[in-house]
């Protein structure tokens, strides 16, 4: 679902333009009302210049990143539930591969965005399969300031990394129109050292065949048509060239992936008075080829996605203070996705219609409630009615000083991939889509004792149980895997978010701290496929993520650090063997060169402490790394 999240404008200088315009927002208040949003400042997004979300992701969310290698395929897990179960959104477009049903983040650059946010929880009712764990939203927004302005920037680090990246704004001298152009590349050498933990004595080697090249370009263009409407248009190409890093103690095989994707949505929207409405237009083709010398193999595999999504919105405000007004909101979407790879035996295709409805309303100052509800059509198979309730009741409301309290349930479940139904062999195309509840309530808590100072806490505790979970199992005398709906999964557990920060004098103290306990496992139903793993973690779950930033900044210097820790995790469904937990620290140095006026220098070095660590079983992890990198901001 998409909705419009009100951007305040400057002074324009014709009247008969908006002064408000409409975007996408798919963590908009009206469609979170129970749910805790993670949000990053613009501090903690310079993390992600000229890096990837797979690198900067872990330092600023509590969220698990399954790297399999330095710079390979990275993918996210929410709440201890697979990279499938929570999904990737850019500008309302979703990510994640039909194929496979998650998305590398890796291939994500910071140019890609500029504004993000993790939904966690059960999303289902707001953006359709698949949103069972969470969502992570990417968002372009417009900047309206007239004129031309940018920056350039590179950087050098270890192993043999060079990268660069430019980034351009630009507005009319009349306000209607702006546009954001980005460029992005990247070569990596990736020989880091790094201890060879399967030969004896585990000495230390040179990581070898896992160079790396990407390039990357976005361009966006936002465009009031009339006093009433707003186009928006966004295209993203990339391309990578990965050889693929071998697992510890095994020799180089030359195995090699070439990705290239290229995204393109058209977004008009518009509305006068207590009508909004938009329409959007999307559409995904993401290349795969897979190169193996030693098993004489080169595959390559092509997905389409077409996406089509209509809303409209009305807002009915009454008179009375105790009913201050609603906003309903109904909408429908298609997406067809396409498949042609190999092992599909020829093309094949899924088509997803969804029709939603939103009921929010301001019942009293305090209290707000929400109403969603979805249901889904799809080929092959039948989702479920997807319904949602939420509240928000402010207990406490002062200046400087809000405590609200949140609830909030759901329905969850995610379709099968096309590889889960049509891979050959072992494809299964009479799967059920997984399917459950989710439950989950929690505190937040705003506070500025001083216009200096303020503190923010998001305190949630939550439950999910999803039956026929999706599992791909040996089968019998075939030689192959195929997959199954076997399990009965819980998860359950406890996220807090704290951000506090204080200004006095010429310094600035920001510092945030992020913590996520997580306990997810299989549970007694109907087709168990081993008792002796009831109740035992989830492979690769870790039960603890925490990770926290600080940083201060004077004048022309600041300094910053960010501390993570995940926890032990298993690589196997009866724990026979498990990764250690391990610690994480970066620092970083910047300077803004005041004799110099645009220029700015940052020193980064990242794993300080040494720590070898893996979050994928025998793929090798960098130990101490820098990277010095110079930019020039112009207006």
């Amino acid at each position: 679902m998409i909705l419009f999240a009100h951007l305040v404008l400057g002074q324009v200088r014709q009247s008969i333009w908006l002064d408000t315009v409409q975007v996408v927002d798919r963590v908009q208040p009206t469609l979170t009302v129970g749910l805790g949003t993670w949000q990053t400042d613009s501090s903690l997004l310079q993390l992600t210049n000229l890096r990837s979300l797979a690198d900067a992701l872990p330092t600023v969310l509590p969220v698990s990143v399954r790297n399999y290698g330095n710079g390979m395929l990275s993918t996210l897990s929410v709440r201890g539930t697979g990279p499938s179960h929570s999904t990737v959104n850019w500008n309302g477009l979703p990510l994640s591969s039909p194929m496979l049903g998650q998305q590398d983040l890796a291939l994500i650059p910071g140019i890609a965005f500029n504004r993000l946010s993790l939904q966690t929880g059960s999303y289902n009712t707001v953006v359709g399969a698949d949103a069972v764990s969470g969502v992570l939203a990417l968002q372009t927004t417009p900047s309206w300031t007239p004129g031309l302005r940018g920056a350039v920037m590179a950087d050098v680090g270890s192993f043999g990394r060079y990268a660069g990246q430019v980034t351009l704004r630009y507005g009319s001298r009349s306000g209607r129109w702006s546009g954001q152009t980005g460029s992005y590349g990247l070569t990596l050498a990736n020989n880091f050292p790094y201890q060879n933990l399967s030969r004896f004595g585990k000495p230390i080697e040179e990581q070898t065949n896992a160079g790396i090249r990407q390039w990357a370009i976005t361009q966006s263009i936002f465009g009031q048509l009339t006093s009433h409407s707003l186009l928006a248009l966004h295209g993203w190409w990339q391309s990578a060239d990965r050889y693929l890093q071998p697992g510890i103690g095994e020799s180089t095989t030359g195995e090699r992936q070439q990705d290239e994707s290229l995204r393109l949505t058209a977004q008009l929207s518009g509305g006068q008075s207590k009508r909004e409405w938009l329409v959007q237009l999307g559409f995904i083709q993401d290349y795969l080829r897979y190169v193996s010398p030693l098993a004489h193999l080169d595959e390559p595999s092509t997905t389409r996605q077409f996406v089509v999504r209509a809303e409209q919105t009305w807002s009915l405000h009454a008179q009375e203070v105790t009913n201050p007004g609603w906003t309903i909101r109904v909408g429908a979407e298609s997406i067809m996705a396409m498949g042609q790879i190999a092992a599909y035996q020829g093309q094949q295709s899924q088509t997803r219609a969804d029709g939603y409805a939103l009921l929010t309303g301001i019942l009293t100052p305090r209290l707000t409630v929400t109403g969603q509800f979805r249901q889904g059509w799809a080929s092959g198979f039948s989702p479920p009615p997807v319904p949602a309730l939420g509240a928000t009741y402010r207990l406490v409301d002062r200046p400087g000083f809000s405590l609200t309290g949140r609830l909030h349930l759901s329905r969850t479940y995610r379709m099968p991939t096309l590889n889960d139904r049509f891979w050959r062999p072992g494809g299964n195309e009479s799967l059920r889509p997984e399917s459950g509840w989710s439950q989950e309530g929690g505190f937040t808590l705003e506070r500025t004792p001083r216009p200096n100072q303020s503190l923010r806490l998001l305190l949630t505790a939550y439950h999910t149980l999803i039956h026929d979970w999706i599992l791909w199992l040996p089968q019998a005398n075939a030689g192959y895997w195929s997959p199954r709906n076997v399990q009965v999964v819980r998860s359950r557990g406890l996220e807090s978010q704290v951000t506090y920060t204080v200004k006095k004098g010429a310094f600035t103290w920001q510092n945030g701290l992020n913590l996520a306990y997580t306990r997810v496992n299989e549970v007694a139903g109907p087709a168990v496929q081993d008792a002796s793993t009831l109740g035992l973690q989830l492979p690769y779950a870790p039960v603890w993520v925490i990770n926290s930033q600080h940083s201060v900044t004077h004048k022309a210097w600041t300094i910053g650090g960010q501390v993570s820790y995940t926890g032990a995790q298993a690589t196997q469904a009866d724990h026979g063997h498990s990764l250690r937990a391990f610690w994480l620290v970066n620092a970083q140095l910047h300077h803004r060169f005041t004799q110099l006026p645009g220029f700015t220098g940052s020193l980064q070095v990242n794993n300080l402490t040494q720590s070898i660590y893996q979050t994928i079983e025998n793929k090798a992890m960098p130990g101490l790394n820098g990277r010095l990198q110079l930019a020039y901001a112009f207006h």
